[in-house]
């Protein structure tokens, strides 16, 4: 990128999963930088296509990234972030939906090749773990948001 290039605009839809118990899903990614490999935890999601609704793109999301098709609820949270993807400085805006299924339903399995290369595992997570978590967890607070959520949800 030089310096004239302003950021690309993205916007994606993103999923709060959420067990029976509370405890929110996240996805590990491992995904390569100019400066190395950046691990993270996330939200299941993905960016929204041209003529697609927000909640529709979550759906997708769910369906593609997890085999999952369950109701959504929302937009939720909304999240604006800038970070670097493939050589580029990208300014994304995440919307995100509510959901609930059990802990035995997702199946992390991605479609697309990009995707399958930087989704390591999932796990369910608790808030305090989210919290205390070494790696990076996106959205930034993403435990406080989650206990909102329960507390509104439930």
């Amino acid at each position: 990128m030089t310096e004239t290039q302003p950021p690309r605009l993205r916007r994606s839809a993103r999923v709060i999963l959420l067990s029976p118990s509370g405890m929110a899903l996240l996805i590990r990614f491992r995904v390569s930088r100019a400066s190395g490999d950046f691990v993270f935890w996330a939200t299941p999601g993905g960016g929204v296509e041209v003529g697609e609704t927000d909640l529709a793109a979550a759906q997708r999301e769910t369906s593609e990234e997890l085999h999952l098709n369950v109701p959504l609820v929302g937009p939720v949270y909304t999240s604006i972030s800038e970070f670097e993807h493939a050589g580029e400085i990208v300014t994304n805006t995440d919307v995100f939906f509510i959901g609930r299924c059990k802990e035995d339903m997702p199946r992390l399995d991605p479609t697309e090749p990009e995707e399958r290369a930087a989704m390591t595992r999932f796990s369910w997570l608790t808030p305090e773990e989210i919290e205390t978590s070494a790696e990076a967890v996106f959205p930034e607070g993403l435990a406080a948001i989650i206990r909102g959520l329960v507390a509104a949800y439930d």
